[in-house]
């Protein structure tokens, strides 16, 4: 039994997070992250800090607090704030989960995929310049983008073409795949399959020969550059 649920992807993906939090104190980069964080300052050890915020009876100031700090550090690319992010909330990600369980029909892989993307894009769209519930708001945005992204994706019954075969889709594709490659190098068939063409991410993940776990953190680093590609991008046409 044990074997059996070790081998669940949402399981595992929670674990290989486990893991990285583990070799973060032993990089010492969860000092960094304590040194960069007032409000994580008091926590000795990442599982410290895991108990209050997912604690029931905690001080929803102080859960808050961390949670806020944790997105800005995800938001500028922090690994290990990100990681911290997901577990600290994964409560109400697996809340998610077991709601769309019936619905993805067995294909867990995929439904973990797909929450890893639309929490991702979660992260990165959260508007932090305003005092808010971070756990609340990250989850209901989370949940809304998986049902937007269900709604969106191809008939099973229609293939998608090969990434290889570009010119298909004409000069336009063409272009979008080299400025892609040129911002993201070999990840560009990654953010080409999920975001292009709908492809779901655990799909996308498999055809590019990534793990649930790793999609959802190169999906994040991706989201991260590509964010920041388009604010140069508006940058440069403003000051034309």
């Amino acid at each position: 039994m044990n074997r059996l649920r070790a081998e669940d992807p949402w399981d595992a993906t929670k674990a290989v997070f486990e893991r990285d939090l583990r070799r973060a104190v032993e990089r010492a980069t969860w000092d960094e992250l304590r040194a960069a964080a007032p409000a994580m300052a008091r926590f000795a050890r990442p599982e410290d800090l895991l108990t209050v915020v997912q604690d029931r009876a905690a001080e929803p100031a102080v859960t808050n607090a961390v949670l806020t700090e944790l997105a800005v550090l995800a938001q500028t690319g922090r690994r290990v704030a990100f990681t911290l992010l997901c577990l600290a909330l994964w409560p109400g990600l697996s809340a998610i989960r077991a709601r769309w369980l019936r619905t993805y029909r067995g294909r867990d892989a995929e439904l973990a995929a797909d929450i890893g993307s639309t929490f991702v894009l979660a992260v990165g769209g959260l508007n932090l310049s305003k005092p808010k519930r971070v756990a609340a708001t990250l989850c209901r945005s989370t949940q809304r983008e998986l049902a937007r992204a269900y709604r969106r994706r191809p008939c099973q019954a229609r293939p998608l073409p090969p990434v290889q075969d570009l010119t298909a889709g004409g000069a336009e594709l063409l272009e979008v795949h080299e400025w892609l490659t040129h911002e993201t190098g070999p990840d560009a068939e990654l953010i080409l399959r999920i975001i292009l063409w709908g492809e779901p991410t655990g799909q996308a993940a498999d055809a590019v020969g990534l793990t649930v776990t790793t999609a959802w953190q190169r999906f994040h680093r991706l989201s991260l550059r590509l964010r920041e590609a388009f604010r140069e991008l508006d940058n440069s046409q403003d000051a034309a």
